[in-house]
């Protein structure tokens, strides 16, 4: 996945307005579970990056919900706070993130419950997962 298709990916979810369960919900409808690893590999790397400008090891929860907060935001705004790092610790110090873009991308795992096979028993094989029904996930 370039990050062409990331970043395109980021703007369909709509964080924050978007409920991390909706954001995944929209996920697993349209992106394939194998891309969705592609996608975790990136927002990882974005993620790593935002930590590496802001020159911050810090391993907490507020933390890392800002820098996924940060890159759920988009583009621009990851572009803009890596320029400006001040930026990431400000938003975490006065608390202007939502917990937790992370929590919109979806693991095999997730996919294999919506399957016949569902909670993970007999993996389907790939493009053979039926769309995510709301029971699933709220809305």
């Amino acid at each position: 996945m370039d990050e062409r298709e990331f970043w395109s990916i980021v703007s369909e979810i709509g964080w924050p307005k978007t409920h991390y369960d909706a954001g995944k919900r929209w996920f697993m409808e349209h992106v394939t579970p194998e891309r969705a690893g592609e996608f975790r590999e990136l927002h990882s790397a974005m993620r790593s990056t935002l930590r590496r400008v802001a020159n911050s090891d810090a391993v907490c929860d507020s933390w890392d919900d800002t820098v996924a907060h940060i890159v759920g935001l988009g583009e621009d705004e990851f572009r803009r706070h890596c320029d400006d790092p001040s930026l990431i610790a400000k938003r975490e110090a006065d608390g202007q993130y939502r917990e937790s873009f992370t929590y919109c991308i979806p693991f095999q795992e997730d996919y294999d419950l919506v399957t016949d096979a569902g909670f993970g028993h007999n993996r389907p094989a790939a493009g053979d997962h039926r769309p995510i029904h709301a029971r699933i996930l709220c809305q």
